[in-house]
């Protein structure tokens, strides 16, 4: 009658007889979507694997809220029809308020299972809300279609003690169809192979990122700089490291890892990457040339760290000079070109402090200019 593929009860379905509702749906939950690979799931992680405390207590961390409904990228796509299900049989019970007398007749554990259940599938549907049908993973719809499945299969806990059924099951086959639909799409060839390809690029580039940080270890000498950059811009990738976004006002670039890294992009891509202070009087090829001239940088020292700021103009490269109260140097394509010192002390302890900070900046621009010389086959 529910229209559910026949599929015997699990072998461990008799160890989980004598658990509470609530542990049943915690442990399905656990076995099914809480894989290393399906970890978005916010309401998952507040619910333990086995659930031995009291039903109330876990409810409490697991809350319904039916007042906003999320914008889907589609409002006709699976992903909007499954939650439109799931806050319909939601709202008839009433999930969002404390349970009732009859609630309580009924049995608490097994309102918080129900609910519980649906908050799952929810979480799941609303971290997916930007996407289209066909950019889901497969394996997580096998994952969430498993889970529904196996809640079925213990269909008699789930009929109440005075009404015959009260929707429950027959949202969960509703939902199983549309999971059903959703595994078919996924599974297409087509899709199948760019999810394939993604999965190769997403793990190449984390080889590629940890390669890169153990061959240069030795000059790591800022790891929080390394890290933070990681963390607001992602995996040390060709596309993200090309974005002039992400290489002026940086601290990251002007560390000794981030000058080795930079050195190795001018090596690998010129073209993309270019070379500061490589411009030379015997160079014979306008190309090189132009390519030199499209880079300029003012290196500074701010508020206790170092940045490097990257510029295709000459204009824009002094006026960022000009205009900061720093100490700073001006590079070009020919080499250093002006350095200035700033103080807004007198005394002479600020003017010694400033012409420290001058020596290192200097330092880390002359390591620079050397790396790029070196990446571009040019003498030092």
């Amino acid at each position: 009658r529910l229209l559910v593929p026949w599929i015997p009860r699990p072998a461990m379905a008799s160890s989980m007889e004598d658990q509470s509702d609530v542990g049943i749906i915690c442990r399905l939950a656990h076995d099914h979507i809480g894989t290393d690979t399906h970890t978005r799931n916010d309401v998952l992680r507040k619910l333990p694997r086995d659930s031995q405390g009291s039903v109330e207590a876990l409810a409490r961390a697991v809350v319904t809220n039916l007042d906003v409904t999320p914008a889907f990228k589609s409002a006709t796509s699976t992903l909007a029809v499954i939650h439109q299900k799931l806050a319909t049989y939601q709202f008839k019970k009433e999930h969002h308020k404390p349970p009732s007398r009859l609630d309580r007749l009924q049995g608490l554990d097994n309102f918080h299972a129900k609910r519980i259940a649906c908050e799952l599938v929810k979480a799941w549907v609303v971290a997916n809300k930007d996407k289209d049908d066909e950019g889901l993973d497969e394996d997580e719809v096998r994952a969430y279609q498993a889970f529904v499945t196996n809640v079925l299969h213990y269909y008699d806990r789930w009929a109440g003690k005075f009404l015959a059924s009260d929707g429950f099951c027959e949202t969960l086959v509703a939902l199983h169809q549309r999971l059903e639909v959703l595994k078919q799409m996924t599974m297409a060839s087509e899709r199948h192979y760019i999810r394939v390809l993604e999965r190769l690029y997403a793990k190449s580039v984390e080889l590629c990122d940890h390669a890169l940080r153990i061959a240069l270890l030795s000059v790591t000498d800022n790891h929080a700089e390394l890290e933070a950059f990681g963390q607001k811009h992602g995996p040390l990738t060709m596309r993200v490291l090309s974005k002039r976004a992400t290489r002026s006002g940086s601290t990251f670039w002007s560390t000794d890892y981030g000058q080795v890294l930079d050195a190795a992009l001018v090596h690998g891509d010129p073209g993309m990457f270019q070379a500061a202070g490589c411009e030379s009087s015997s160079s014979s090829t306008a190309d090189a040339r132009e390519q030199s001239e499209s880079c300029w940088s003012v290196w500074t020292h701010e508020s206790g760290t170092y940045r490097r700021y990257e510029f295709t103009s000459r204009n824009e490269a002094e006026h960022m000079f000009e205009s900061g109260n720093t100490c700073a140097v001006l590079l070009g394509p020919e080499g250093k070109i002006r350095q200035k010192v700033w103080t807004n002390a007198a005394v002479l302890g600020g003017i010694i402090n400033q012409e420290q900070i001058m020596r290192n900046i200097n330092q880390r621009v002359d390591q620079c200019v050397a790396l790029h010389r070196a990446a571009c086959g040019l003498l030092p």
